[in-house]
């Protein structure tokens, strides 16, 4: 495993870990996206209307910049529900129980 905070930008056989803003600008073959079923996080405690608003829109944005890091596959990891950010997108997924 790497973390993308060390991660050169060269490719290696490794499985690398990092967050949305890291992954920023680079490219995988595979992207999971683990917790789908709890994005986005709840607001914080004692915000506005409107910084809830902006933490919704930010959150969102930072998940379509994690999808559009895979060339090839992206793995939507949830338990017994899918995101509402994510559903109405749901149909363009292959569904696969474990």
């Amino acid at each position: 495993m790497q973390s993308l905070e060390d991660y050169n930008g060269r490719p290696n056989d490794r499985v690398k870990v990092g967050t949305y803003h890291r992954a920023k600008g680079l490219e995988f073959k595979a992207v999971f996206l683990p917790h789908m079923g709890r994005f986005p996080p709840q607001a914080r405690k004692g915000s506005s209307t409107e910084e809830a608003a902006e933490d919704h829109e930010l959150a969102v944005s930072q998940l379509f910049v994690s999808m559009t890091r895979a060339r090839d596959l992206v793995v939507v990891l949830h338990g017994s529900r899918l995101s509402p950010v994510i559903t109405p997108a749901a149909a363009h997924f292959e569904r696969v129980a474990l």
